[in-house]
């Protein structure tokens, strides 16, 4: 059940479309959320020079948080659970590292 509301969730993320070109889908990477942002940034084993990144952005990351099943005593061969659902969306950060007016930076050259 979990498995099927997981790729319905994903074939409706697909269908936002990417808006500098309209028939490409917006996101590149839909996964189950699997804690992947705390990998990122500027630790030794996922530094931002690492290509090898646990996920591609911009992404989607589903989440299913707590499920309770409860059953009615009405209807005992039917279950009924309610869950907690989360999405969490990734976008690459990019800084600004240009100097003013396009100059270089020059280095003080020590002997």
């Amino acid at each position: 059940m979990l498995k099927q509301i997981y790729l319905d969730i994903a074939a409706r993320l697909l269908t936002i479309p990417n808006a500098a070109q309209p028939t490409l889908p917006a996101l590149k990477w839909i996964d189950l959320y699997n804690s992947q942002p705390e990998y990122l940034g500027d630790t030794p084993e996922y530094d931002s020079t690492n290509r090898e990144l646990p996920i591609f952005f911009p992404c989607a990351l589903i989440d299913f948080g707590d499920i309770d099943y409860f059953t009615d005593p009405k209807q005992p061969l039917l279950q009924q659970a309610t869950a907690s659902l989360s999405v969490w969306i990734g976008q690459e950060y990019v800084s600004d590292n240009f100097l003013p007016m396009g100059s270089l930076l020059k280095r003080k050259q020590t002997s």
